[in-house]
This record gives C-alpha cells, structure tokens and sequence, in this order.
C-alpha cells in the first residue's frame, strides 16, 4: 500500500527503490519485511497511537490496521483520533496528545 500511495505522490523516489530492490511484485517477501506489521511480536507491549482523521500523509485505515494486528497479537494499545487534524497535530489535539502521553507513560512506563 505505501509503495502505491509514493508511487502516486512521489514517483522519482521510487525510482532509486526499484533500482536496489524492485517493485512489490518482483520482491514481496523483501516489502513484507519493511512492513511493521511483520514485526508486531518485537514490538512492546504498551503502545500508544495518535492519528489525525484528515491525514494525507499516513491514510487512517494504516494506522487502524496496525492497531487491530497489534490487538491481535496481545498488545495493550491506546489508539486516539483526532477529528479535523492532519498529519501534524495542532493546538487543543497537540495538548490532548500530549497529555495522553504522559498518562500513557506514567501508567505503563514509569
């Protein structure tokens, strides 16, 4: 999916990829590898997400696919959207993220 969204927005990054490693359909074990969702049982335990529904950058389904592969696996997840927010979160989003963090690191990490 993301060698599909760069290669839409960003098509001469792709090109150097290609060069070292191909296109997915030449090498799917070697982007099944880039991807984190192979790598879900090294991840801790406690992990924390935030996402701006209005992201263009990382589409929302990617961070709800990671989320649910993660409570699949186990993990303890706190997932938070943020309606109207981008990519960057901004103003109360960025203070409530925040917040959140650190409630997420005093319960979880401290």
């Amino acid at each position: 999916e993301n060698y599909g969204l760069l290669k839409s927005w960003h098509p001469e990054v792709l090109e150097k990829v290609d060069e070292v490693i191909g296109p997915p359909g030449e090498n799917p074990d070697v982007y099944m590898q880039l991807s984190p969702v192979s790598h879900i049982k090294d991840m801790p335990s406690h992990i924390i997400i935030h996402h701006g529904e209005k992201d263009e950058s990382i589409p929302i389904r990617w961070a709800e696919k990671l989320r649910d592969s993660l409570i699949k696996e186990g993990k303890v997840i706190e997932y938070y959207t943020y309606t109207g927010q981008g990519h960057v979160l901004k103003g109360k989003a960025w203070t409530m993220s925040m917040t959140r963090t650190v409630f997420f690191f005093d319960k979880y990490l401290k």
